[in-house]
This record gives structure tokens, sequence and C-alpha cells, in this order.
């Protein structure tokens, strides 16, 4: 069985978060030259992020994490967005 270093997945989610909301911004009115300047200058901030996530106690996440996923969800079900999956 292979072990994920827990540093680089953290990163990585939350890069993907990052490049997902830029690429929206891109969509709705960036310009791409733009939207990449963003996404480079968040690279440290992603890191740092997931260093912190590793330390952070769970107890202080949670309650935000469930009202960040419920809202999601109420999102996703919505009859009229601008960009359907």
């Amino acid at each position: 069985m292979d072990v994920i270093d827990l540093r680089d997945f953290y990163s990585q989610r939350l890069g993907i978060v990052a490049r997902q909301l830029i690429n929206r911004g891109i969509r709705a009115r960036w310009p791409h030259a733009d939207g990449q300047r963003v996404l480079a200058a968040l690279e440290p901030v992603v890191t740092a992020t997931a260093a912190r996530a590793l330390t952070t106690p769970l107890d202080k996440v949670a309650s935000t994490a469930i009202r960040a996923d419920l809202a999601s969800m109420h999102h996703e079900t919505q009859y009229t967005r601008l960009f359907r999956s």
C-alpha cells in the first residue's frame, strides 16, 4: 500500500480549488494572463494553508466545513446557474 504525504494532498486539493475559482473568474471577465498571475501569487498562500491544516485540530474546522458543504450542495441543485455541470 502506498502512503500519501498529507502536505502534498492538502496542497493539491487547495490548489485545485484555487484554480477552479480563478477559471470561473476568467470565464466571467478576467483576461487569461491575469488569472495566471493571480494563481502564481496564491501559491505561497496555498502552501501555508496546507501546512496550517496539518496542525489545526478538527474541532476548529468541523463546524465551518459542514456549512460550506451544505451551501455547496444547495448551490449545485439550483435550477438556474451560469455554468451547469
